[in-house]
């Protein structure tokens, strides 16, 4: 990096704007908003997370052209690992400010005792994947979003019928008509989703969510949609939901957030059952796509969502290097 062209600095509230510029000129295909990611950045805001953000201007205009940051959340939480994102404006790319804010997190991130880095980048951005490997970061998985094109669906995938569920014992219903707003009805959605969230692939340890954690990704951001989080109760416990959102830079777009069953129940056919409600309604309410994540090492919910009609729309690299 130039030093007399470019200044490395802490990262401050007015960047958002120009990281949202960035994240949507690097990635096209889905552009973000500032409030989107503002809401991302507040889930690494807690205490207990590592928390540490730069940016490089250019010094005769003093204007963001890079961002970096080390995160971790409490989805995937590991203490001895950080998630490590790196941003370059495309008109400021191949000047080194990209090597030089891995430098500078790669520092931050011995100074606070971790063991190592995890990034991921997208399969078909070659610079990336190349900076991505000369780091050090090497490959342990791949993940993919799945995209339902609802325009071309060659089936109506409608919902079964509410009796054939009714002999099992199984009701279904959604968070907005559950009460968003009530204490219990989040408290037993958290619950469910710390008894399913276990289970889902990840590189590392396994450590729960708050529920203050679950509150603010669950119901706080900006796509928040309580009648399209769809649930399955036995009795009065929740055993199988599936979350969706709406896009905030496209609302024709739902995206599919967490879906998981109890063990007890699973083999039923619950989530497919749920995921064919998601569908509906995205149907019954204009929608263009329903996309969602899958992980490389969850077949099963792939499957689920093959079956359906989703198709794979971007795949990414999940990588490590050890510090």
């Amino acid at each position: 990096m130039d030093e007399t062209r470019y200044r490395l600095r802490d990262f401050v509230d007015s960047d958002f704007t120009a990281l949202a510029r960035m994240w949507s000129l690097n990635d096209p295909e889905r552009p973000i908003t500032e409030d989107e990611v503002r809401n991302l950045f507040r889930w690494s805001d807690q205490p207990r997370f590592v928390r540490y953000r730069r940016s490089i201007v250019e010094t005769r205009s003093d204007n963001v052209v890079a961002s970096g940051s080390l995160w971790q959340t409490g989805i995937f939480f590991d203490p001895e690992f950080s998630m490590a994102g790196i941003s370059v404006d495309p008109a400021h790319q191949g000047q080194g400010l990209g090597r030089r804010l891995l430098e500078d997190l790669e520092a931050a991130a011995r100074a606070r005792g971790l063991k190592g880095l995890r990034a991921g980048v997208r399969a078909d951005d070659a610079r990336s994947v190349r900076f991505f490997e000369r780091a050090g970061f090497r490959e342990k998985r791949r993940a993919w979003t799945s995209r339902l094109d609802l325009g071309k669906l060659t089936s109506e995938l409608q919902p079964r019928s509410p009796e054939r569920w009714a002999a099992e014992g199984i009701t279904f219903t959604t968070v907005a008509e559950e009460g968003s707003d009530r204490r219990e009805v989040r408290e037993r959605l958290y619950r469910l989703y710390l008894d399913t969230i276990k289970d889902a692939p990840r590189m590392g340890g396994n450590t729960d969510s708050t529920f203050e954690e679950f509150v603010l990704i669950a119901f706080e951001g900006p796509g928040y949609l309580p009648e399209a989080m769809f649930l399955a109760r036995s009795g009065e416990s929740y055993v199988s939901f599936s979350l969706l959102y709406r896009h905030a830079s496209d609302p024709t777009v739902l995206h599919v957030s967490f879906t998981g069953t109890l063990p007890l129940y699973r083999g039923r056919g619950l989530a497919g059952e749920l995921k064919r409600r998601t569908i509906a309604f995205a149907r019954n309410h204009g929608y263009r796509y329903i996309e969602t994540d899958n992980d490389s090492e969850n077949e099963r919910i792939w499957s689920i969502n093959r079956q359906l009609g989703f198709q794979q729309f971007r795949i990414w690299i999940a990588g490590e290097k050890l510090l």
